[in-house]
């Protein structure tokens, strides 16, 4: 399966060298497109850039913000508030990146996956790590991390579960967390924050 969803890279989003260590990404399950072209969620060939800027980046955010719910809770969690004003909300998104795993667009919200299109984004997933170098990404679905290819490093702790790394050509060291998705109701978005931080303070191995 091609790549068929482009990523979001912040302006500030640091790519990983040989010296030194990438920033974070942020990995959705799945999008659905819309019939019309409006933004929101990405269609055929739009970028995912488009759902960041439609629903946290302009002023959608305070007026509809509830109408885009992942990406709002996505916005709360690194933000850490509750109603982050829009400088908080550009400042935040430009540090990071953000991407869809499943490379095919699903008719509607109550449409899934299938386990053959979760198996097939695999590639597309290791080609994109590959480009953008990040040293941390946050999978925000379970049920992508179980049928993601196989990690190349498990995580040092023993009874830390969803967490594992994937090794780069050069050597460097990805380091992905999975998280229960947000339509899961397992992890408000204070939650969501406060696992991001930590995994983001924690001293992994970089090779």
């Amino acid at each position: 399966m091609k790549r068929f969803f482009n990523p979001h890279e912040g302006a500030s989003f640091r790519r990983g060298s040989d010296e030194t260590t990438g920033g974070l990404l942020l990995l959705s399950e799945s999008a659905y497109g819309w019939e019309e072209d409006g933004g929101g969620m990405p269609g055929p060939d739009h970028p995912s850039e488009n759902s960041v800027k439609f629903w946290a980046l302009s002023e959608r955010f305070e007026t509809r913000g509830t109408e885009g719910r992942y990406i709002a809770w996505l916005t709360k969690a690194l933000c850490q508030t509750e109603r982050p004003n829009g400088e908080q909300r550009n400042r935040a998104w430009a540090a990071v990146a953000y991407s869809i795993y499943v490379q095919c667009p699903m008719q509607n919200l109550s449409t899934k996956p299938t386990q053959k299109e979760f198996e097939d984004s695999g590639v597309p997933f290791l080609e994109l790590i590959e480009e953008l170098r990040p040293s941390r990404v946050v999978i925000t679905s379970l049920t992508s991390w179980k049928s993601m290819p196989p990690t190349h490093l498990n995580h040092p702790s023993d009874d830390t579960e969803n967490c594992a790394a994937y090794r780069l050509s050069d050597g460097t060291l990805v380091w992905c967390l999975a998280v229960p998705h947000q339509r899961a109701r397992r992890m408000g978005w204070r939650a969501l924050g406060d696992a991001i931080a930590a995994f983001r303070r924690q001293q992994l191995p970089i090779r």
